[in-house]
């Protein structure tokens, strides 16, 4: 009793309470969690950033790629212009479109590196893909590597779709573009600089930059619990009638 109110409450608000609150405090947690891994990782970032360049070519066979993530580097070779892979589903400034991987052959390895060119809008015919020019002969990339997108969603049935002799994609698979293509290609992907005077339209977002997001999200979770708190226990307060 509290006062002159008295605290009653029934089985089923109560185990829906307890179900429930305990549940928005962990997607609350799990939300904080999330936002350290994103600094931490925007923290990363930054620090490889300041490293000086990588020239690549002397070291791709024997790079570990996640050592390297982040890192500028510099790449000289030429450019396959045989067959372009668009990876589906990409956004930019709200209009749909692809972000194009493009296979580059380094000087003195026979691996093949997918270069991330750039996005560009889809156009209004699905059947058909956009034009994407190549420079042609060994160019000097500049670039940052980085880990195999995780973006796109797998279907199978659809999950890769050959059109005018270049390949549209759900999601980038290092495995299976190795096996279409009859190409050995670096376990990593590059995204060229913005500076580069090659590729298409590039807006990189920074990894780990939505770190905001996850603490907005945090902050809702946590707001529902307490909302759900104070409900339970204003619905459950009595005025106690029994000394009137």
């Amino acid at each position: 009793m509290i006062g002159k109110y008295q605290f009653r409450t029934g089985l089923w608000p109560t185990l829906i309470a307890v179900l429930v609150f305990p549940c928005l405090i962990a997607l609350g947690f799990w939300q904080l969690d999330r936002a350290k891994q994103k600094r931490e990782m925007h923290n990363a970032f930054l620090e490889r950033q300041q490293a000086e360049a990588i020239k690549l070519n002397e070291r791709i066979l024997s790079a570990d790629p996640e050592e390297l993530y982040w890192r500028h580097i510099e790449l000289s070779g030429e450019f396959k212009r045989n067959r372009k892979i668009f990876l589906d589903n990409q956004v930019l400034n709200r209009e749909a479109g692809y972000y194009v991987y493009v296979l580059f052959s380094p000087v003195g390895s026979d691996q093949s590196v997918l270069i991330n060119y750039g996005w560009i809008a889809a156009g209004a015919d699905r059947t058909l893909l956009p034009e994407v020019d190549l420079p042609n002969g060994t160019v000097t990339l500049k670039g940052i590597i980085k880990g195999v997108p995780s973006t796109g969603i797998t279907l199978e049935e659809t999950a890769v779709e050959s059109i005018q002799n270049n390949i549209r994609v759900q999601s980038i698979n290092i495995g299976k573009l190795s096996n279409l293509l009859n190409e050995k290609l670096a376990l990593f992907v590059v995204r060229l600089e913005k500076e580069s005077p090659y590729g298409l339209t590039r807006q990189w977002a920074l990894p780990g930059s939505d770190e905001a997001m996850h603490l907005g999200y945090a902050f809702q979770w946590f707001a529902l619990a307490a909302t759900l708190l104070v409900i339970f226990i204003v619905v459950n307060l009595h005025k106690d009638k029994s000394n009137e």
